[in-house]
């Protein structure tokens, strides 16, 4: 319930006698008499050089839900006319009003293990639920990363905010598994995955500085490691393209520049680097070069012998970047593989040998630049995943990373994406 209406005030003449109308859809007027109705009118005398509020008080009804669980109606629309009866002179509006769903939906998600001698049971619901507003699904798998990288997508499809790298977080991921979930015979969690990449390539094109670097917000700094995980996306796109024959709308000269600037930014003389992230941002950028096919070599050769006091993360992107390239650099691409491997802490537990995290050295965490604890497990794990060394060490490790996700994946947006 509320009121509304418009003001009247006559800007030319004289004042006097007059009539207005209001009239609303998908809302209730109600009279003085109390009868609900959806059009009033009514006469008034127009002041002279003063303002007259018009309104009357308004309610609307529950719409109710559609199959899809979605408010039947979502605006309302009041119309509002005025008119002076000397002349007929008279002006009249029309506004419509979001309607809006009086509570947040409640989504809940649990993992069960199935044996044969178990059953999968609901749990009943706290309070009754509205018609049409109960959406229940269940997903049975052999494989318990299917069903964490399904929340993880979820929890980004539903995230509220809207930032480059957010944005990016969520198309990236879902673009990429796009073929698995072909080749598994499931259908995409993202119907809309299409009109949403669209959406944040127009954005990107709003972001995108005239040095080539890509900001959070439009009008802000720009920043290398940022650049370079759009450019992982970018490429992405540019392969969906080329491959599944979508036909994004893919701004080839909104790529390059990019490139550029990565290019720019492992020159020695270049200092727009983050403050005490300079190796973090250049090892970014030389990575994705590398998958852009733009890595030089000299490059590859001088951030490999630089590794000593850098991240785990960082050490991981430039091992990928050497596997990746066609550059003769076996020797520090195998001592960097042992390097990262010092890493990994290996125990027994009852007689079973399991992955017991990382070493604590050397890594860097961050929020400014989204690193963590679960980005440098990620991250070694796809390095690991190219060398082709230790696969059942490997694979205790790719299980540690599937117990850390959660209903909602593994965390924050960026998190969710490198997992």
């Amino acid at each position: 319930k509320f009121s509304a209406g418009g003001v009247a005030r006559v800007v030319e003449g004289e004042g006097g006698s007059g009539r207005y109308s209001i009239e609303t859809t998908g809302a209730d007027l109600v009279t003085p008499a109390g009868e609900k109705v959806n059009k009033w009118e009514g006469s008034i005398d127009f002041p002279q050089q003063k303002a007259l509020p018009l309104n009357m008080p308004m309610q609307v009804s529950a719409p109710g839900y559609d199959e899809n669980g979605e408010l039947r109606l979502d605006s309302i629309t009041v119309r509002m006319a005025v008119q002076r009866t000397a002349d007929k002179a008279g002006d009249a509006f029309e506004v419509s009003i979001p309607l809006l769903m009086d509570r947040q939906p409640e989504k809940t998600a649990t993992f069960a293990e199935l044996t044969p001698d178990s059953a999968f049971k609901w749990e009943a619901l706290p309070e009754a639920y509205r018609p049409n507003t109960l959406n229940r699904e269940l997903l049975v798998s052999d494989q318990l990363s299917i069903l964490k990288v399904l929340a993880g997508l979820r929890f980004l499809m539903n995230y509220p905010h809207g930032c480059t790298e957010q944005r990016v977080s969520y198309a990236y991921p879902s673009l990429a598994y796009t073929d698995i979930w072909k080749e598994m015979g499931l259908e995409s969690p993202d119907p809309d995955l299409k009109k949403y990449v669209q959406r944040t390539l127009e954005f990107l094109a709003k972001v995108q500085k005239p040095d080539g670097l890509f900001s959070y917000w439009p009008g802000s700094k720009g920043y290398v490691y940022l650049t370079a995980y759009i450019v992982e996306f970018l490429l992405e796109v540019e392969k969906a393209n080329q491959q599944d024959g979508v036909q994004y709308p893919f701004d080839k000269d909104m790529l390059d520049r990019a490139l550029k600037a990565l290019e720019r930014s492992l020159r020695s003389d270049y200092d727009q680097f983050l403050s005490g992230y300079k190796y973090y941002e250049r090892s970014a950028a030389l990575y994705a070069l590398t998958l852009a096919g733009k890595a030089e070599t000299s490059y590859l050769r001088e951030l490999a012998t630089q590794i000593r006091q850098v991240d785990v993360l960082s050490q991981s992107r430039i091992y990928l970047a050497i596997y990746k390239s066609d550059a003769e650099l076996d020797k520090l691409r195998n001592d960097l593989a042992q390097r990262l491997w010092d890493y990994t802490i290996f125990k027994l537990q009852k007689g079973r040998k399991v992955f017991a995290g990382l070493q604590e050295r050397e890594m860097r965490i961050g929020a400014e630049v989204h690193a963590s604890e679960i980005t440098n497990l990620a991250g070694l794990i796809r390095a690991f995943s190219k060398s082709g060394q230790s696969p059942d060490k490997l694979r205790m490790m790719v299980d540690e990373l599937i117990i850390l996700g959660s209903v909602d994946g593994w965390g924050h947006t960026n998190v969710n994406s490198a997992a």
